[in-house]
Order: C-alpha cells, then sequence, then structure tokens
C-alpha cells in the first residue's frame, strides 16, 4: 500500500470516528429531550389535576414538601455536575469505572443517611409555629418526603455513569418508566379519594426504593467480572474528593440560588398564595429543564474537545431554550390561562411567570460557559458568581416581597440569569474563548 492511500485510510477513519462520535451525541440530545418533554407533559397536565383534587391547602403542603426537598438537594452540591465528568474520564478503563461507581454510591450513600436523620429528627422543628402545623397530615407528608429524597439521592449514583459514558438513552428510559410508575399510583391514590399530601408523595416512596434497587442491580451485573477481580478497597477516595470538594462548594452555593425565594417565601406568604406561587415556579422550571439535554449531552464532548464544542451549545441552547422562554413570557397570561383555567389564575401570577422566564432564558445563554467551567475545574468563578448571586436574591427579597408580594420572587428569577449570563460572558472573553 502507497504512503498516500495509507493517509486517506486513515483520514478516512478519523472522519468515520468523529461521526460516530457526533451521532451518539445527537442520539442523547434526542433522548434527553424526551425525557424533559415526558417530564414538562407530567407538569402541564397532571399539576392542575392535582391542584384541584387536592384543594388549595394540601396543595400548599405538597409544594412545602416539595420545596423540602429541594433544599435537601442542596446536598448534591457539585456531585450531580462532577461526577459525569469522572466517568467521561475513565471511558477506556472499565475498571476505574466500577471503582469510580462504589465511591460516588457510598458517598451519595453517607450524605442521604446523614440528611434523612437529621431531616426525621428536625420534622417537629419544622413545622412549630408556623401555619403548616394546623395542616392535616403535615407530620406524616413530611416524614415520606423525606423517605423519597433519600431514595432519590441514592439513584444519583448509577444515572452519573450511565450519563458520563454518554448512555444517557439508558438512563432517561429508565426514568420514564419509574416516573410513569410514580404518578399513576400518586393519581390513582388522590384521584381515589386519599386527597392529602401524604397520598401524593408515598408512591414516589414505594416506586423510588424498588427503582433503587434495580439500577443497582444492573450496574452489579455490568461490572461483575470487574468487581470480582478488583476489590475496591484497593482504591482511596482522598483524590476523588479533592478533585470534587470545590465544585461542591460552588454548586451548593448555585442550588441556594434556585431555592431561596421558595424558602424564605413560606413563611412570608399565606399557605394559598404560596400554592399559587408553587404553581408558577413549577411550570418555569419546566422550561429551565430545556437546557439540560443539550448540557448532559455537550458535558462529556466539551471535556475531550472544549471550546468549539461550548459554542456549538451556547447557539443550540438560545435556540431550543431561550427563544421558547421570551416567547411564552410574552404572552404569560394567556398561558397560564389555557393551563390551569382562569379561577386558579392568581392575580399576580402572569407577572411571576414572565420575570421568571426571562430569568431562565439568561440562565440557558450561560449554559455554555457553565459548562466549560466544569471541564476545566474552574470552581473558584462558579463560586464568586453564585454568592454574588445569593446575596443579591436576598437583598431583593428581603426589600420586595413586603411591598409587591409574590412578584418580588419573579424578579428574583431575573436577577439570578442576567447575573449569571453576565459574569459567564466576563469569564469567557477574559479566557479568550468567548462563544
Amino acid at each position: 500500500m502507497s504512503r498516500r492511500a495509507s493517509i486517506v485510510d486513515c483520514d478516512r477513519g478519523a472522519v468515520m470516528a468523529e461521526g460516530r462520535r457526533l451521532g451518539v451525541v445527537v442520539e442523547n440530545v434526542l433522548s434527553n429531550y424526551a425525557y424533559v418533554g415526558l417530564m414538562a407533559g407530567v407538569t402541564l397536565f397532571l399539576t392542575p389535576l392535582y391542584v384541584r383534587w387536592l384543594g388549595a391547602e394540601q396543595w400548599g403542603l405538597v409544594a412545602l414538601c416539595i420545596t423540602v426537598q429541594a433544599v435537601l438537594f442542596l446536598l448534591d452540591a457539585g456531585l450531580a455536575q462532577v461526577a459525569p465528568r469522572e466517568f467521561a474520564s475513565a471511558v477506556e478503563d472499565r475498571a476505574a469505572q466500577w471503582q469510580l461507581f462504589v465511591r460516588f454510591r457510598a458517598l451519595y450513600g453517607r450524605i442521604a443517611l446523614a440528611a434523612f436523620v437529621v431531616g426525621q429528627s428536625a420534622v417537629g422543628w419544622m413545622l412549630a409555629d408556623t401555619q403548616f402545623a394546623s395542616v392535616a397530615g403535615a407530620e406524616l407528608a413530611l416524614r415520606l418526603v423525606l423517605c423519597q429524597f433519600a431514595l432519590t439521592f441514592l439513584n444519583s449514583a448509577p444515572m452519573a455513569l450511565w450519563n458520563g459514558l454518554q448512555e444517557q438513552r439508558r438512563a432517561n428510559v429508565r426514568q420514564a418508566s419509574f416516573l410513569a410508575g410514580k404518578h399513576a399510583l400518586a393519581l390513582g391514590m388522590v384521584g381515589g379519594g386519599w386527597a392529602s399530601a401524604w397520598a401524593y408523595v408515598l408512591p414516589f416512596v414505594v416506586v423510588g426504593a424498588i427503582e433503587v434497587g434495580l439500577n443497582y442491580r444492573a450496574v452489579r451485573r455490568r461490572y461483575a467480572d470487574v468487581a470480582a477481580a478488583k476489590p475496591v478497597e484497593s482504591v482511596g477516595s482522598a483524590g476523588l474528593l479533592s478533585r470534587i470538594g470545590g465544585f461542591g462548594v460552588a454548586v451548593l452555593a448555585g442550588m441556594a440560588t434556585t431555592q431561596i425565594d421558595r424558602v424564605l417565601m413560606a413563611s412570608w406568604l399565606t399557605v394559598d398564595v404560596f400554592g399559587a406561587y408553587a404553581v408558577v415556579v413549577t411550570f418555569g422550571l419546566a422550561f429551565m429543564n430545556l437546557q439540560q439535554p443539550l448540557q448532559k449531552a455537550f458535558l462529556p464532548r466539551v471535556v475531550s474537545a472544549g471550546a468549539g464544542s461550548a459554542s456549538t451549545l451556547f447557539w443550540l441552547t438560545a435556540v431550543l431554550c431561550a427563544l421558547p422562554c421570551l416567547l411564552v413570557a410574552w404572552q404569560a397570561h394567556r398561558v397560564l390561562v389555557l393551563w390551569l383555567g382562569a379561577e386558579l389564575v392568581h392575580p399576580d401570577a402572569a407577572r411571576v411567570l414572565a420575570w421568571a422566564l426571562v430569568g431562565v432564558a439568561l440562565n440557558g445563554l450561560y449554559a455554555a460557559d457553565y459548562t466549560r467551567m466544569v471541564a476545566a475545574n474552574a470552581w473558584r468563578v462558579v463560586l464568586f458568581i453564585n454568592l454574588t448571586i445569593l446575596v443579591g436574591q436576598a437583598a431583593l427579597l428581603a426589600w420586595a416581597v413586603p411591598r409587591w408580594g409574590m412578584v418580588a420572587g419573579g424578579w428574583s428569577w431575573a436577577l439570578c440569569g442576567a447575573t449569571q449570563f453576565c459574569l459567564g460572558r466576563w469569564w469567557a472573553l477574559r479566557e479568550g474563548k468567548g462563544s
């Protein structure tokens, strides 16, 4: 074979390999969007049913349970962001993948157990001297949601493995199947005569326990030969913790920015108004999910390919996330009336949704820069951005909620997105890698 023919064959092989890699990214993006579409469908079609069947008071209690769980997921910190990165870096080493999985699962397990024990001990304190203390079934609902949190937290380890190895279709199919089971059982209970918050939460606990067991069994079977050949005790976790520790603190602050509005407003607003605000926030979070399929699919790619893939991610997010958010914000009142019915739409809900979606749009544009920060382990920059936002949100909410009520929550979302976008662009331009 001539040298020229050899070069041509090598080039052709490289092009084919690159094509296969891009094909995996496209498949993962489509799979991720299918799952996000399912979640959005659940939010759009089932939330109005739950609100009607449960009533304002019990739905307000459900909103509190969702808030408690979301706050507890602050403990996930940087794990959800950097665990897929760790698995992506070990894509060619099955032994390393198994070692990472065992370490992450143990870490998730310890955190979940500690949070569960402390949370169960603090249920009475959380309800004491609050408007929720007189709501029927409040203590049982909170205890159940702590069980749900622990199970969902444990399930993060196999999800991180599959996402990091770009097997996101598998992760999405399994998540979608169990999600359908949870809501089918919840609808059966709430609509079948148990119109209580605990009846809403209980199916998530039961099906969640089955999900954790089956997912762990699937991973264990996959690495059965590796697990037998190389004991886990031979690999320490100090290096892993040092790699994720800084980002853990940074993302902890970032997660706090997504929850501070509900944490503060749960005590500042009445139960029914807080429930109305929670409905709007649920709708806004559904739009925030539009960026996650792209981020999950592109993170392994950005780790290996760098700024070029991040630029593609920026423009895709602008079209598939930011633009839909702004269009819905423009018609916020009509969308809410179409979704809930005019009688369930709070007078201030449209303004809250419009401002919140502006923030979500800007957060989507920040996603590409943030993904590069994760890949580069630039946790100090992320921490600075998130602490800046947290201080600004707390000050805004403290000043505005007593004067403007739930509308201030929408402003806090807009402030968060604007700060992320501006500081993210500043970092990218300073690095000389602007999209």
